[in-house]
C-alpha cells in the first residue's frame, strides 16, 4: 500500500512535508482535503478528531505533526537527503531551528492571517501587533543567524529548511520581511529556488486566491 498523504497544497504545513517527500523521490498518494464533506476529510475525521493535517498513513499507522511525519520518513523510507542529522548534535541544532520557524514565524503570520477572517468587532489588535513585533525579531535573528550561511543549519539541506521555506514564503506575504533583513532575502531565494520547494509553490499557485489577505503578484 502506498503512503497517503492527507494534505492541501496551500498549507504551508503540507507544503513542509511534501518538500521533504520531493527531496527524497518518495512515492505516495495525496488524499486531497478538499473541504469538509471531501471523502479525504471524513477519512482524517475519522482517523484523527482533532482534524489538524497534513496526516500520513504508512501501512495503517497514522503519524500526524510535520516535523514528526518528516523523521518518520527518514527511519521508514529513507532517501539519498538525510534531513536530520546522525550526529546527535548536530541533530539537536536542526531540531532547534525547525522549532524556530514553527514557532516564531509561522505561529505570528497564521495569527495575522486568521484574525483577517474574523469579524470585524472579533478582531484581537493587540495580539496582531504582537504577532507582527515576534516577526520582527525572528526576521532580526534570522539575519544574523544567516550570515555566511546557505541553509539553516550550515552547509546541507535539512528538516529546518523544510520548514523554513513555507513559512518564510507566507511571513512575507502577511508581514513584509524588511530591505534590512539581506541575509533573510537571499535565504528565501535560495529556498524558493529549490527543485522540491520549487514544486511545491508552484502546485499550490491555483489556490492562492484563497489567500485572505490578497496574495502579492511576486513570488
Amino acid at each position: 500500500m502506498p503512503l497517503q498523504l492527507y494534505a492541501h497544497p496551500f498549507s504551508s504545513y503540507c507544503q513542509k512535508v511534501l518538500v521533504a517527500l520531493y527531496e527524497n523521490r518518495i512515492d505516495f498518494e495525496l488524499r486531497m482535503l478538499d473541504g469538509p464533506d471531501s471523502p479525504a476529510w471524513r477519512e482524517l475525521a475519522e482517523a484523527w478528531p482533532l482534524q489538524r493535517f497534513p496526516m500520513l498513513m504508512d501501512e495503517g499507522e497514522m503519524v500526524v505533526e510535520a516535523s514528526i511525519i518528516i523523521e518518520h520518513l527518514q527511519l521508514r523510507h529513507p532517501g539519498s537527503v538525510r534531513l536530520i542529522p546522525e550526529d546527535p548534535h548536530a541533530a539537536l541544532e536542526v531540531r532547534m531551528l525547525d522549532r524556530f520557524f514553527d514557532n516564531y514565524v509561522s505561529t505570528p503570520q497564521q495569527k495575522i492571517v486568521f484574525d483577517s477572517l474574523r469579524q470585524e468587532g472579533q478582531r484581537d489588535a493587540q495580539g496582531v501587533a504582537d504577532a507582527r513585533a515576534m516577526l520582527e525579531t525572528a526576521y532580526a535573528w534570522l539575519e544574523r543567524r544567516m550570515a555566511g550561511r546557505t541553509w539553516a543549519a550550515g552547509g546541507a539541506f535539512s528538516l529546518a529548511d523544510c520548514a523554513a521555506a513555507p513559512f518564510l514564503f507566507y511571513a512575507d506575504w502577511s508581514h513584509r520581511i524588511g530591505e534590512e533583513f539581506a541575509n533573510v532575502h537571499a535565504y528565501r531565494r535560495r529556498l524558493l529556488a529549490r527543485p522540491s520547494f520549487a514544486r511545491a509553490v508552484d502546485e499550490a499557485r491555483p489556490y492562492r486566491p484563497l489567500f485572505p489577505l490578497g496574495a502579492p503578484d511576486r513570488d
